[in-house]
């Protein structure tokens, strides 16, 4: 049960960073459409 329960918040906090990263990504790339050159 403990294990499980490991497995589910590691879960969650890998998509969690994975989330972030492609918000970082998708703000850079956004920001360099942006900014000329």
């Amino acid at each position: 049960m403990f294990t499980g329960l490991i497995t589910e918040v590691g879960r969650i906090k890998f998509l969690k960073q994975q989330e972030q990263d492609l918000e970082i990504g998708v703000a850079c790339s956004f920001a360099s459409q942006l900014t000329p050159g």
